[in-house]
């Protein structure tokens, strides 16, 4: 009778914990979603498409006046540091702007900063979905005349079999793609 009283009991408080979200301790890996996206050159890609690689996907757009240009200039900075470890990555950059960005004049904008780095162009519902699976987010601000996107500035870093690792906020830290790679400090 004991016995059965203790399961019973372990029952009832898993599905408490559950219920109220504290079985976090058996969290998922958030895969990357499935969603289609306009590249350069006419093609349509998913982001598992890059499965095999590190992938760091960057939310931004070719009008930003500072944090997008900056942030792309770092991030080639960093890749450049890893030396020939440097094919095990790619970068995205995802479009917060549909509307203005065409696939082929992004992808001219990102080849500015490393010809390696891919283009992205979401339609509207897959923006959406891909930002609350990142956690990203962004607004349209129209302030004197003048149109800004205001958004997430962030790095995330998907592993090679499409699982979200982590993110970093700008300025990206030195080294900091070296330890997620596991390569030895230089």
């Amino acid at each position: 009778m004991t016995r059965t009283w203790a399961l019973a009991a372990a029952g009832v408080a898993l599905l408490f914990t559950s219920t109220l979200g504290l079985g976090i301790w058996l969290r998922q890996p958030r895969v990357v979603p499935e969603v289609l996206l306009a590249a350069p050159g006419g093609r349509t890609v998913k982001l598992s498409s890059f499965r095999g690689k590190w992938l760091v996907v960057y939310f931004g757009y070719t009008g930003c006046p500072d944090a997008c240009p900056t942030g792309l200039a770092d991030l080639s900075a960093e890749l450049k540091r890893l030396g020939p470890a440097r094919d095990r990555v790619q970068v995205a950059l995802v479009t917060l702007d549909p509307d203005h960005d065409r696939p082929d004049d992004l992808g001219s904008y990102v080849r500015y900063f490393d010809p390696t780095f891919t283009a992205l162009v979401p339609g509207v519902d897959a923006l959406g979905r891909l930002e609350r699976h990142f956690g990203a987010t962004h607004r349209e601000v129209i302030e004197k005349g003048s149109r800004r996107i205001d958004h997430t500035l962030d790095f995330f870093l998907v592993n090679p079999r499409g699982v979200l690792k982590t993110r970093f906020l700008l300025p990206l830290p030195p080294g900091v793609l070296r330890r997620y790679l596991e390569l030895p400090s230089r």
